[in-house]
Parts: C-alpha cells; sequence; structure tokens
C-alpha cells in the first residue's frame, strides 16, 4: 500500500504505520477472528481521513453488494433527517396525523384507569421521535423476518398492534417502527426513502450499487432491506463522524447528527443509531453487519459477517482489538515495522470463507451414477412446498446441476466436485434466510460424496449477496436407489437453522426433469404419497387439516402432548416417549396409520 492513495471509491488509502498505527494489531484482530470462529466477510478500517486496512473474504467482492439487515435502520435516519430539514414533517409530527384515515375510531377518554392509556388515544399521541427512538409504546417489537411473509398493508399492521405504554416511556427495539418511519417519508415526499435519497444522499457520496427492497403500497421496509457495498457502509459512518460534511459540502445538519448519535429517553439509541457509553455509535444489522463511529479516535469501522443473531462474539471481538488499536497511535513510530505491514497485506489479500475440498478418495459405483442420475425424485408432502429435485451428474465432476422444482417454479444450482463453482441460483428457502427471497442471487456451490457407502451427496452454496450459506444433503436408500431424503440448513438464521426432511422417491424410472410441464405433473404425482406416523414429520401432519382431523379423531390427546410443537421437524415416533407410547395401544396406532394412509393428498395444500 502506497503512503498515500486515492481510490475510485473517494476513499484516500495509507498503510497503517504511516499514520503510526500497529500492523500488528490489525493482524491480531483478523487472527482472533479466524481463531474464534467468527466468519467475516469484509471490513473497512477508517482512522485519521485514510482507510488504513481492508479485507474481502473469498467469494465476497469489494463490489459486490451485501444485505445490511438492521443497519438499513441508520441510513433510514438519513432520510428522516432530510425530510424534517425540508419541512416534510417534524419531530412532533404524530402519526395520525399523517394516516387518518387509517385510524381506530376513538374509544373514550384515553384513562383505562390501570395507569396505561387505552390503544387509541395512545396511537393519537405517538410522534415521529417515538418512533426513532424506539419508544412507540408497543409491548413488544417485530422482527423483519416475520414482517416480511405479510402481503397486506403493512400500515395497517402497525396500527392494529396494541399499544399499552405511553410514548416515549418504553423502549421496546422494532423494525415496524422503522417501516412507519419510511411510510411517512413516502407519505409526505411522494417518494419512497430510496428514491427521495438518490439526489440527497447516495449520489453525493458515490453510493452507485445500493438496492433497497419494496414492501407493500410501494413503500420501502427502512428497518432492513438495503443492499450495499462495504464502502457505502463505511461512507456512512465518516459523513457522521464528518458531522454532517462530505468533501467539503454539507449532507446532513450538524443539529441532527449531534441528535442523532446521543443517547436518547433514557436509553442507549439514538435515533436509529445505538449508541454506546464509550462515546462511539453503530449501525447494527443481525448476523454481523456493522459500523461503528469513534469520534474520539476520528475512526469508523465497517465489517459485513454472518455470525450468530446477536453478534456478541464479533462486537466483543472489535472492542477487544479496535479500540486498543486506535488509543495507542504514535506518529513517532512511523515506518518502524514496515516488514510487518507487507505480511499484512499479503494475509489480507489471501483470505477466504470457504476453502478447497479434496475429491473423495472413494466415490460412488457408476450403477449408482447411472441409477440416480437425471431421474425425477417426487417429494412427499412437505412444509417449504418442494414437488421433486433433480441430479444431472452427467458432467461431474467439473460441472453438476441439482434441479429443485417447488411451487414457485423451477430452480438450479450449478456446482462441482471438491471445488467451487461461480454461479447464479434462483434457489431459496425464505424460513431459512430470515423471512427473505431475492429473484436471483450469485452463488458458489461446491458437492462432495460422503458416508460408508458414499450414499449422501453434500452441496454446499455460499451466497455472497447475503450472510448465508446453505447445506443440501441428499441422502440415497442403500437398498432401493429410488428412495431418497432431502435434508436442507444454513450456516446463520433467526429461526431454525435446519429444515424438516424431505422425503421422495422415483414414479416413473427415466422420466427426468426436463421440462417445466414436469412440475405439474409433480404436484400430481404426489398425491399417491400417504401419511404415517414414522415417515411424516409433526408440521406436515399439523399443516394439512385432513391429517389433523385424524389426529383429532383417533388421539386427540396427542394435540396436547407437551413436545408436539416444539418438535414439529419430527415423526410422531420419534418425539412420543415411550410411556406415552403405552398408553396408546397398538390396535390404536394401527388404526391411525390406517386412516393417515387413506388420505388422498391435493396438488397442493
Amino acid at each position: 500500500m502506497a503512503a498515500s492513495e486515492l481510490h475510485d471509491d473517494g476513499f484516500t488509502r495509507s498503510s497503517p504505520e504511516s499514520l503510526g498505527y500497529s500492523p500488528s494489531a490489525i493482524l491480531g484482530f483478523v487472527d482472533d477472528a479466524a481463531a474464534s470462529g467468527v466468519e467475516l466477510h469484509s471490513f473497512m478500517l477508517y482512522a485519521s481521513n485514510a482507510v488504513i486496512a481492508e479485507a474481502w473474504w473469498w467469494p465476497y467482492e469489494r463490489n459486490l453488494p451485501h444485505v445490511m439487515h438492521s443497519a438499513t435502520k441508520s441510513f433510514l435516519a438519513v432520510a428522516v433527517g432530510l425530510a424534517i430539514e425540508q419541512g416534510y414533517f417534524g419531530l412532533d409530527t404524530t402519526v395520525a396525523s399523517v394516516f387518518p384515515e387509517r385510524m381506530p375510531p376513538a374509544t373514550g377518554d384515553g384513562d383505562a384507569g390501570d395507569g396505561h392509556i387505552d390503544s387509541p388515544s395512545f396511537l393519537d399521541q405517538m410522534t415521529v421521535e417515538d418512533l426513532l427512538t424506539q419508544t412507540s409504546g408497543h409491548d413488544h417489537g417485530e422482527s423483519g423476518g416475520s414482517w416480511r411473509s405479510i402481503e397486506s398493508s403493512w400500515i395497517d399492521k402497525f396500527i392494529s398492534t396494541p399499544v399499552v405504554h405511553r410514548p416515549g416511556t418504553f423502549f421496546a427495539y422494532s423494525s415496524a417502527t422503522s417501516f412507519m418511519l419510511s411510510a411517512i417519508v413516502t407519505r409526505t415526499t411522494g417518494l419512497s426513502v430510496a428514491d427521495y435519497l438518490e439526489p440527497r444522499f447516495f449520489r453525493p457520496l458515490g453510493i452507485r450499487l445500493a438496492h433497497w427492497d419494496m414492501g407493500p403500497e410501494g413503500i420501502n421496509p427502512g428497518g432492513n432491506g438495503l443492499s450495499c457495498l462495504t464502502t457505502d457502509l463505511l461512507k456512512l459512518g465518516v459523513l457522521h463522524l464528518q458531522k454532517g460534511m462530505w468533501k467539503g459540502k454539507r449532507i446532513l445538519p450538524e443539529k441532527w447528527v449531534q441528535q442523532a448519535t446521543k443517547a436518547q429517553r433514557g436509553n442507549l439509541y439514538g435515533y436509529q443509531w445505538w449508541v454506546c457509553e464509550d462515546g462511539s455509535y453503530k449501525a447494527r444489522g443481525m448476523f454481523g453487519q456493522l459500523c461503528i463511529v469513534w469520534p474520539d479516535f476520528d475512526a469508523v469501522l465497517a465489517v459485513t459477517a454472518a455470525v450468530s443473531r446477536r453478534a456478541a462474539a464479533l462486537e466483543e471481538l472489535i472492542d477487544k482489538h479496535i479500540p486498543g488499536l486506535l488509543a495507542s497511535r504514535n506518529k513517532d513510530a512511523v515506518g518502524s515495522q514496515r516488514p510487518l505491514d507487507h505480511h499484512l497485506s499479503s494475509r489480507l489479500a489471501g483470505l477466504q470463507v470457504v476453502a478447497e475440498l479434496p475429491l473423495a478418495a472413494k466415490t460412488p459405483s457408476q450403477e449408482m451414477i447411472q441409477a440416480i442420475s437425471k431421474e425425477r425424485y417426487v417429494a412427499a408432502p412437505n412444509e417449504d412446498g418442494v414437488l421433486a429435485f433433480a441430479l444431472d451428474l452427467s458432467s461431474a465432476p467439473r460441472q453438476c446441476i441439482l434441479r429443485i422444482d417447488n411451487r414457485a417454479g423451477a430452480h438450479h444450482i450449478s456446482f462441482s466436485m471438491g471445488t467451487w463453482l461461480e454461479s447464479y441460483t434462483t434457489s431459496q428457502v425464505a424460513s431459512l434466510h430470515h423471512g427473505y427471497t431475492w429473484p436471483q442471487l450469485r452463488s458458489v456451490a461446491r458437492g462432495r460424496w460422503m458416508g460408508a457407502t458414499m450414499e449422501c451427496l453434500e452441496v454446499v452454496l455460499q451466497l455472497p449477496e447475503t450472510a448465508f450459506r446453505d447445506t443440501i444433503l441428499i441422502t440415497f436408500s442403500q437398498s432401493d436407489r429410488s428412495i431418497a431424503k432431502l435434508q436442507h440448513s444454513v450456516n446463520v438464521n433467526s429461526f431454525s437453522s435446519r429444515r424438516p426432511p424431505i422425503f421422495a422417491t422415483i414414479l416413473r424410472k427415466g422420466d427426468e426433469l426436463s421440462s417445466p410441464e414436469l412440475v405439474a405433473r409433480a404436484e400430481k404425482d404426489r398425491a399417491t404419497t400417504t401419511f404415517s406416523t414414522s415417515e411424516t414429520s409433526i408440521g406436515e401432519l399439523l399443516n394439512y387439516q385432513p391429517a389433523r382431523d385424524v389426529l383429532e379423531a383417533v388421539v386427540p390427546e396427542l394435540l396436547s402432548h407437551p413436545r408436539l410443537q416444539e418438535a414439529r421437524d419430527y415423526s410422531l415416533d420419534m418425539v412420543l416417549s415411550q410411556a406415552s407410547k403405552r398408553r396408546i395401544d397398538s390396535k390404536t396406532m394401527v388404526e391411525l396409520n390406517r386412516r393417515l394412509a387413506a388420505l388422498t393428498v391435493p396438488a397442493i395444500y
């Protein structure tokens, strides 16, 4: 790295030691992350007016946007601040005044007699500042993952949610409040938040590849849904570090920046920014999307990652290394660690999230490959709506294709055996991806055979525009290759990280998945599938009303079993204890399975 070098993203690059920072401390951060199992995707460290260190872990790249999750909220705050500055509304503007036609009718004088206000009167008091500070008065927060499946009005959903605390007095972190801020910006300006920010924020800062999802009624979600580059996330932080200035031009009012990034209403939260006791503040997104600003050190750190839901391990790692690195700056030490700095550059240039895997010493027999390749496995009824799947192994190991057909259509995953193949895919399971689905995603995927007899095919799919890495495991019956089980899991998620297994079978030998018409045939073929207490998951039985009716009629006591709802991924036989089974005699179990097996499954339920 040159002593001072301007890049096309508008940031100057300088070597750490040229500005008095220790390269070894930066190496310590990277090495400690690897040793701790913290999956970093990228980071950029800005200090003393320059980027002093940056890295991307392949297949994540400098010019590939990454989903920001709730770090989106701090971008939303920019739009709110600008709209207030331009007079579209104020901090004291009420939700009711912006959406009067959506408000419920008044029901009394507002005094519930128990220290609370009745809901309509309470809602009338809710202001923009209440939304900004996450003190709307709702008793609990709403996750973006739970709202993404709602196809009706999100405004109506918000307004219909009970409010039990006086606005401004109770903190409940929520993406729903951020959505309402987005809705207010859209109602008052006539533009979505993304369109409103384009000439006022994105374009002046050179943010070109940002994309914001769209919710119902033409409103950006507000609290999530933004994808952008790591450098764009860094720009957000640097803009606030510089009190709203960017390259000599005022973008945000200084007063707004001061208010947005300081603790409000007795909480360590400002206006859609988290605030820390040491004076720093952060944009914080699920799975480790972070932008941390240290005004005392003139520094900003932007990070993308895939860590556990709370991201505590990552933030602890940052706290352990970065503030100390910044505090120990020593201009007198310039140049003293140049050999180590070269090592730092080399280390940061060769990072990978995923490693190559050698081909297995053993591979399935040619007979097995021929028995399964291009055959259409029709799936039993399942919660994910998978209808069928097929493998094309004719060009293995260089290129293989897994095709999965579901109610949304046909989806292809291209992969190599042992090495990684770059491609694009539409194959996604929303319940494994925090409720998200995208029209298409870039992917890198590889497969390998596993098991004592090589009966299991593992396909790992890294999606480098997201935090997610999917693993698909297909296990073929050793005694009958026409029977298979498909299992789908993910590295991080807000819900379960594993879906129930899907069982499938070849119904017509040689009937490969080669045309869209076969999707409809797969639906029809599923009608031949039967339910049972041993092969069908509890979730499938409960979700299909005729099967649930059978349970009600034959074994009603099972529906109140304490382990039933918490074990939807498993079969009844697996969940019921031996003691419970003894209370259900064999005759009843036979009758239960007989009636389940007699059910006719419609094409889609």
